[in-house]
């Protein structure tokens, strides 16, 4: 079974899923390959074969930010883990950045945008002691935005994604 994210093969039961390193190429044959490649024959165990040298380790940034579910695990790395540590380390950041100001005279609410940024802003604002809500609300019928060829295009459809969630009448900042 093959699967972009290890989540899918757990729910299927599969064990020991493994990782496509930089460098591998993957594609199915029913015969016996004579390239390098993952090299799956009918009835046969995979063979991985390595195409090219890796020069260095640089996961994909976006896989874990944006497009993996939380319950996933890329390259043996929890997401929802490696989430809840950017939230820390943004926390840190935004610190320095505002020193010597306090963060609660200059910030009221963080708010998860988008959605897959939900571990990263709840441990923001844990570590801020700010208070955490949830302001937009994503239509999950309606296709992503950032394949949209031009950037009016990809407002467009924006505006159309997301919502404001209007908690209170007055703003979204009440006390409770």
């Amino acid at each position: 079974m093959i699967a972009s994210e290890s989540v899918v093969l757990e729910c299927l039961e599969f064990k020991n899923p493994r990782n496509l390193k930089p460098g591998y190429l993957f594609f199915f044959v029913l015969f016996l390959s004579i390239g390098e490649a993952v090299i799956i024959e009918k009835g046969k165990a995979p063979q991985f074969r390595q195409v090219a040298i890796q020069r260095n380790y640089a996961p994909d940034l976006f896989e874990y930010v944006y497009f993996a579910r939380p319950d996933s695990f890329l390259d043996g790395i929890s997401v929802y883990r490696s989430r809840l540590d950017m939230g820390r380390h943004l926390a840190e950041t935004v610190r320095k950045a505002l020193a010597p100001q306090d963060v609660k005279d200059l910030i009221d609410v963080v708010i998860p945008v988008p959605d897959t940024s939900r571990e990263s802003a709840l441990q923001l604002a844990i570590a801020l002691q700010l208070k955490y809500r949830e302001g937009f609300v994503k239509n999950r019928y309606v296709g992503r935005t950032f394949i949209m060829p031009g950037q009016q295009d990809r407002y467009a459809i924006f505006m159309i994604i997301i919502t404001l969630l209007m908690i209170t009448g007055n703003g979204m900042c009440e006390e409770n």
